[in-house]
């Protein structure tokens, strides 16, 4: 089974896009790595008290995560092969 986990590009990353709005990246990981990032993750108003935490970004909307530099190779190493989606 897997889940998605939407990560919201910063505008920083997009230097080389002229666009209007911000594009989400969808990936399809297996279940175990989104039970970790919730186990692990705080929230927001939390982020200062655990500086390498994964964050919980929208409560509102299940498995909203924002990911720290620290996190993105092992979000690399549990991308299922062929199923990244960009949206807007």
């Amino acid at each position: 089974m897997s889940c998605s986990v939407w990560r919201k590009l910063h505008k920083n990353n997009l230097k080389h896009l002229n666009l209007g709005t911000t594009p989400f990246k969808q990936f399809e990981v297996p279940t175990s790595y989104v039970d970790k990032l919730r186990r692990s993750s705080v929230l927001e108003a939390e982020k200062s008290m655990f500086p390498n935490a994964p964050l919980r970004v929208d409560t509102h909307f299940k498995d909203q995560f924002e990911l720290r530099p620290e996190h993105f190779q092992e979000l690399m190493e549990n991308v299922v092969p062929g199923t990244a989606k960009t949206r807007f």
